[in-house]
């Protein structure tokens, strides 16, 4: 039975994992794909007490409910710079009369940072609400009834067969 009710939670998890990093894509908050592609899933079992967790990076206490007022650290925003502002895409700078490089236009992002934060998006919660939890109660349910009903028929013909 334990086997039956692991294998639920686990698509379970599975469904969530795979609607959060859809969430992540359509809402533009994959900047370095950390967050996104480092999601992992472990089913803990105490008893009758099964718990489910997603294990996330750092990032996503940022992502899911913003960030105060204040620098942000510069190799990150480098990185996610390098990916999202292509060279192409980058305006000359009045004042020095240069295209902006990566480290520039990432202290830039961290000083706006510092002066506004950033505004939580809520995805992960989002994702949660939208998930139908209540189908999962009915697979374990289903499970379980039908190992009572096997063992029930079990006793049955143990006794007939007496």
């Amino acid at each position: 039975m334990e086997e039956v009710i692991q294998k639920i939670l686990l698509e379970f998890a599975e469904k969530v994992k795979k609607q959060y990093q859809m969430a992540l894509d359509e809402n533009n908050v994959n900047y370095t794909g950390k967050l996104r592609n480092t999601i992992e899933i472990e089913i803990d079992v105490n008893g009758d007490v099964y718990s489910v967790y997603l294990k996330l990076t750092d990032e996503y206490g940022i992502v899911e409910t913003g960030r105060k007022a204040a620098f942000a650290p510069i190799a990150p925003l480098q990185m996610w710079v390098a990916k999202k502002i292509p060279q192409s895409q980058r305006l000359v700078n009045p004042k020095t009369n240069k295209i902006p490089t990566d480290k520039n236009l990432a202290f830039a992002i961290s000083k706006s940072m510092s002066r506004k934060g950033i505004e939580g998006k809520h995805l992960l919660k989002q994702t949660l609400d939208e998930v139908d939890v209540k189908d999962v109660v009915n697979k374990i349910n289903e499970a379980i009834g039908r190992e009572i009903n096997e063992y029930a028929i079990g006793i049955m013909e143990e006794e007939l067969n007496k």
